[in-house]
């Protein structure tokens, strides 16, 4: 019985840790401030990583810079220098591509959703010979805000410059 105990507890104090974490990002986020014409700048201390762990399982969402681009059968259906790189305990890293990298037009809604007790409901979009080839987290749970509305594809090529 006091193992047990031991483990909510532990668990708890993991949650309450990455709400005081996700707290102080949001501060830092609301600290960043105009430096001039078309500029920002984060204070120096700013987080810009997130790590959210919960019971031994850990996801890290932090921005890159790395150039990411998603072909199918010769088509660009996206291409990004600024993806969301997930990484999630027991899995590959995951690029999350703002809309905007994403040739939407050529996507079609999907019936198929999922859940992810750690993201949220993902919803899924497909091509007319693959189907959900791609995902995106329209609400996610909050301790990974940061990814909605971006797209994932199960086959990113990470492109050498």
């Amino acid at each position: 019985m006091g193992e047990r105990r031991d483990t909510v507890l532990s668990e708890e104090h993991q949650v309450s840790q990455w709400r005081r974490q996700k707290a102080f990002q949001l501060q830092r986020t609301a600290q960043v401030r105009q430096s001039g014409p078309g500029t920002t700048q984060a204070p120096a201390d700013a987080v810009t990583a997130m790590t959210q762990t919960r019971g031994g399982h850990r996801i890290t969402v932090e921005p890159g810079t790395t150039h990411v681009r998603v072909v199918r059968d010769g088509q660009v259906l996206a291409e990004s220098r600024r993806p969301l790189l997930l990484r999630e305990t027991g899995l590959p890293v995951r690029y999350y591509l703002p809309p905007e990298d994403v040739r939407t037009e050529l996507l079609t809604p999907s019936e198929h959703h999922t859940h992810c007790p750690f993201k949220g409901d993902a919803s899924y979009w497909s091509l007319p010979d693959a189907p959900d080839l791609v995902w995106a987290y329209l609400e996610p749970i909050d301790d990974v805000a940061e990814i909605k509305g971006h797209f994932c594809f199960y086959d990113t090529e990470v492109v050498e410059d």
